[in-house]
């Protein structure tokens, strides 16, 4: 860590501060009683000038500060873009660790940490940037290890249906709007997911083969596969963009050698961060559990489970501050 946090404090900026996962990150840092020295809210553009809370306090989103951001701590990043990849530029111009929920560019060497599952995978020394997994991962991954605790897994395949909200408020605001398109017989606005999504279903890869898309499904099966230590013929994840507004959810068939037995399985969904009960995402009302439903087998040894989860706040957020405060505390340990 600089010079500029104490014993027991941190320089943070978060850059993003405006979006739904910047206003989670927010939440949690206040909520965990994070030891801040200081904390500055940074962005470009239309963000620059807004007013945000933080713990009850307003605070202004100022334009990127180079020199600050050398000297920060830790940097989390609440969107990705030009303004991310120019954050983390200069921040690796001091001693800082970025906190990367968004995979704001290439994943390279970076560690992929998901506190529930392989925080023992966060290198002694300080790293430059902690990648923190896309939330399908981070839910799937933490179900899927306490599911099995004691048995390896051999395989894994999911169906997984994404919300708008993903997209962030845009996402949100195209979805709705859509929607009253289609129930008015009037326009119905394009210009984010330029396809219909309102009453529809989009794969990912073919909004990534031609709408240009980032490629979701590779992301998910390349950051599966690393957090569970599996080997990318045990992953097979497909992903949906469905009409929902907000939550995650999956349907998953996952192979244990040996099997758990079901009544082990009931016992484990008690285990938090998990809850059991048949849930939607219309029902999820921002849960930071993940709520598991016991479908049994298939008569082929393979477990099946329903899985929801909130798209931000348990599998984004949450794991990003955790993420930093284990960051700290490794900093603290080799004073």
């Amino acid at each position: 860590m600089t010079a500029t946090a104490s014993a027991q404090r941190a320089e943070v900026v978060l850059v993003g501060a405006t979006t739904l996962l910047g206003e989670e990150i927010r939440r949690q840092l206040a909520a965990r009683n994070f030891p801040l020295l200081q904390i500055t809210m940074m962005g470009e553009g239309d963000e620059v000038g807004q007013i945000v809370d933080y713990a009850g306090e307003a605070r202004l989103v100022t334009e990127l500060d180079p020199d600050r951001l050398s000297r920060a701590d830790l940097l989390f990043l609440g969107a990705r873009g030009d303004t991310a990849r120019r954050a983390l530029d200069a921040l690796r111009r001091g001693q800082g660790v970025a906190i990367d929920p968004v995979e704001a560019e290439a994943p390279g060497q970076d560690p992929l940490i998901n506190m529930e599952v392989n925080a023992a995978a966060l290198p002694p020394r300080r790293p430059l940037r902690v990648r923190s997994p896309h939330p399908v991962v981070q839910a799937l991954s933490t179900v899927l290890a306490v599911m099995g605790a004691g048995a390896r897994l051999q395989s894994v395949t999911a169906t997984v249906l994404t919300p708008a909200s993903d997209a962030g408020e845009p996402g949100i605001d195209e979805l709705f709007r859509q929607t009253a398109g289609a129930l008015n017989f009037t326009d119905k606005p394009m210009a984010l997911f330029q396809r219909q999504v309102a009453f529809n279903a989009v794969p990912h890869a073919l909004l990534h083969a031609q709408q240009g898309w980032p490629d979701l499904d590779a992301r998910l099966h390349a950051e599966t596969s690393m957090v569970l230590g599996l080997a990318p013929e045990q992953v097979e994840l497909r992903a949906v963009l469905v009409p929902v507004f907000h939550g995650t959810s999956m349907m998953v068939s996952a192979l244990y050698d040996p099997r758990p037995p079901l009544a082990q399985c009931r016992e484990r969904l008690a285990r938090r961060p998990l809850a059991c009960g048949p849930m939607t995402p219309a029902e999820l009302e921002e849960s930071e559990a993940i709520h598991v439903t016991l479908l049994g087998d298939d008569g082929s040894g393979r477990l099946g489970l329903w899985v929801v989860a909130d798209n931000l706040r348990g599998p984004g957020a949450l794991n990003s501050v955790r993420i930093a405060e284990a960051v700290l505390d490794a900093a603290r340990s080799r004073r």
